[in-house]
């Protein structure tokens, strides 16, 4: 797991919304997205209710 795709998953929760977490550090929509897919396999759990604007997460810690 990258620090990269960490970094990522901290933006859309700040966001809470893929679009403008990627646009906020010049990435596209597809590549966040994929960040997190790749990071949800690894811990196998999903981080974020892909469903609706804005995006819920699964955990509030």
């Amino acid at each position: 797991m990258l620090l990269e795709n960490l970094h990522i998953i901290l933006k859309v929760a700040e966001f809470k919304s893929i679009t403008r977490a990627a646009a906020s550090i010049d990435m596209k929509t597809a590549t966040a997205s994929a960040a997190i897919k790749r990071v949800e396999a690894a811990l196998g759990v999903d981080l974020f209710a892909l469903v609706g604007n804005p995006l819920p997460r699964q955990y509030d810690y």
